[in-house]
């Protein structure tokens, strides 16, 4: 090949590179690309068949490469010509530096160009790129170790990339879990919603996927070695809270030693010999179905995860004997943070429904020593009485009766006063000593100077007690028949030194504690309220006294100035004003005066109105009446008789018939 022709190829074949570098105007296309340019490269839009082709993809590179900063470094690689000189294959290495936002990419590229000389020109006719690595070895014509190394450390880069999705999804299950938990706990506006929260967290555990049979929450037990715990299962609506006395066994153990040795997190697996220890223990105290208490004999073993806090711990258990993992351990420590904040809110919760309750408990006790002070005269103690029962049950005590025994220790029968809901004004009952646990455990509480205790009893031995307070009580039947039909007796007393405050439920139900130190405040309360009555009492009947006196005072100043027996006719009326004054009910009086000489009763009577009727002797053999009046009258004691209207209407007949009154 002449030296012009050679210089006229390498010409040729720079600008063709500056043209596909959008150095050279495409206008200069048709003298450097062939017609039948042919480009065949692997993306779809790099297969080209004509000069046309050729040009719409050198355009649409300029286009994509505006505002980026291209530097070129080429680098021969291979030149070959044909034999006839007309043909020419060029290889060369270019390396590109593209600058993108401030950024330096770097492209190395193997380009492989065909030249051919045509009508007295040479033309690119065949273009193929290729990115070049220098880092790939031989291996092959193939690289098939190559493609296995790089299809290995794909495998491992997706394995990761994997992993870390997993993770990353499971902390978001985790996080998302806790959320729910977190919101449960805000919106709390009760304590007793505690339990819902406690459930919440073993179904989202559950949720999670733990194996995990039930769980409980330890509340103060740093105070105690017995147990506290809110238990929850599978499957429940809401938690239990079960009070567990301490038993020598692994599982109370390493609580206490946990505590000791001031851990935050322990692991516990036990054998299936002490997993049943523990339930028999277990079951004595917690309201669990004979169902359940199979499963729960029969599984394998115990494996518990315990993360202790400030004032609460919480615990994960199954029953297989398989313990969790890590993961699962972190998981829970995670739940356990969350729940101290939940357990932290319902103290505060708890706290400010006690102050609240305290608020309600001393409102209503201040009612009733309102009602006490203001108590005037005894027979008013009623009322109080029944506000000590409506105070209670706003208190929201399940109260189906209150009673009040009064005078305890002058006799072992019962004087009480009995109020129930519902009830105007309560009512007092005296009815005797009966050989039941109800009076045996009232008389044993006396004799021992117990000042509370608590009863209950079943149905039989309650309908037994009611056969003999209904044969003393006036209550309707329905109201008898609400109560034999009831399910039992539960009763908390208090005794003080001359009445005793009892309330009692027909469900036998037994009162909390705190409900049963609300009662022992009322029964002070109410002791002060029947210190006043007896007050009250003694100065009515002092009163009553007086009037009394005062009425047998003028009664004798009258008889006193009688000076004949037609003065005695004054005598009735006189009696009639005065029995009239002291509130005694009547419809008749009579004065009988009695001579043992005459043996014969001289006998004064009265109208309806007061006024005398008649005055006249009766033998002292005369009639039934007059004998049985004697005899009492000689025996100084009183006479009662009882008269009904057939008996009246036949003695009042006889005193007519004899003349000693009038007819009409």
């Amino acid at each position: 090949m002449t030296l012009q022709k050679e210089q006229a190829l390498l010409d040729a074949y720079e600008k063709f590179i500056q043209l596909n570098l959008g150095n050279v105007p495409l206008e200069l296309a048709p003298g450097l690309v062939a017609e039948n340019m042919m480009i065949y490269d692997t993306a779809k839009d790099e297969r080209v068949f004509s000069l046309k082709d050729y040009l719409q993809i050198v355009s649409n590179q300029r286009e994509q490469s505006k505002g980026h900063i291209v530097q070129i470094a080429a680098t021969p690689v291979f030149h070959k010509t044909s034999a006839k000189e007309d043909v020419a294959t060029i290889v060369t290495k270019l390396i590109l530096k593209i600058m993108v936002e401030g950024n330096q990419h770097e492209i190395c590229i193997r380009l492989t160009t065909v030249m051919e000389f045509q009508n007295e020109q040479w033309l690119a006719v065949h273009v193929h790129a290729s990115k070049s690595d220098d880092r790939s070895t031989s291996g092959g014509t193939l690289h098939l170790k190559e493609w296995e190394s790089k299809n290995e450390q794909l495998q491992q880069l997706v394995n990761e990339k994997t992993a870390d999705l997993e993770h990353k999804n499971r902390q978001l299950e985790i996080e998302a879990a806790l959320e729910r938990v977190r919101a449960k706990m805000m919106a709390m506006h009760k304590s007793e919603e505690l339990k819902e929260v406690i459930q919440l967290i073993l179904d989202q555990l559950c949720g999670l996927q733990f194996n995990i049979d039930s769980a409980s929450f330890v509340v103060d037990f740093r105070k105690s070695l017995d147990l506290r715990v809110w238990v929850a299962a599978p499957g429940q609506q809401y938690a239990s809270l079960i009070n567990l006395p301490y038993i020598d066994h692994p599982i109370f153990k390493r609580l206490v030693e946990a505590q000791e040795k001031e851990e935050h997190f322990y692991a516990l697996t036990c054998t299936t010999e002490e997993k049943n220890r523990f339930f028999d223990h277990f079951f004595k105290y917690a309201p669990v179905t004979e169902e359940r208490r199979k499963v729960m004999y029969s599984s394998t073993g115990w494996t518990q995860s315990s993360v202790l806090m400030k004032t609460v711990a919480l615990n994960i258990y199954n029953y297989s004997g398989i313990p969790f993992s890590e993961e699962q351990n972190i998981t829970v420590l995670r739940f356990g943070n969350v729940f101290e904040q939940t357990f932290t809110r319902f103290l505060d919760l708890q706290k400010a429904e006690e102050q609240a309750r305290e608020a309600q408990i001393e409102t209503a006790l201040e009612r009733v020593r309102s009602c006490s002070m203001a108590m005037q005269k005894s027979e008013e103690l009623r009322e109080v009485i029944q506000l000590v029962l409506d105070r209670l049950c706003d208190l929201n005590f399940n109260i189906h009766s209150a009673s009040f025994a009064v005078e305890l220790n002058e006799s072992n029968d019962l004087r009480v006063w009995v109020a129930a809901p519902g009830q105007q004004y309560a009512s007092r009952i005296n009815f005797p000593y009966l050989n039941h646990l109800i009076f045996n455990r009232y008389v044993e509480a006396k004799e021992k100077g117990e000042e509370f205790y608590i009863l209950t009893c079943t149905k039989e031995e309650k309908n037994r007690f009611f056969d003999h307070f209904f044969k003393y009580a006036p209550v309707p039947e329905d109201r008898r028949n609400i109560v034999y039909s009831s399910n039992g007796w539960a009763q908390s007393s208090m005794l003080m030194k001359t009445v005793a405050l009892n309330i009692q439920n027909y469900d036998g139900v037994l009162y909390s504690e705190e409900q049963n130190n609300t009662l022992k405040r009322f029964g002070k309360v109410f002791e002060q309220t029947y210190t006043r009555f007896l007050d009250l009492q003694k100065a009515e009947a002092g009163a009553k006294e007086a009037v009394r006196q005062a009425s047998l005072d003028r009664v004798r100043a009258e008889i006193a100035s009688m000076r004949t027996t037609s003065d005695l006719e004054r005598i009735t009326p006189l009696i009639w004003k005065e029995l009239s004054v002291l509130n005694v009910a009547f419809i008749r009086c009579g004065v009988f005066i009695m001579s043992e000489e005459q043996q014969q009763a001289h006998v004064y009577l009265s109208t309806p109105d007061g006024k005398a009727i008649a005055a006249f002797q009766l033998p002292f053999k005369n009639t039934e009446l007059i004998e049985g009046v004697l005899s009492h009258w000689r025996n100084n004691r009183i006479f009662v008789d009882h008269w009904d209207a057939q008996k009246f209407a036949a003695w009042t007949k006889s005193l007519v018939e004899a003349s000693l009154i009038k007819k009409g």
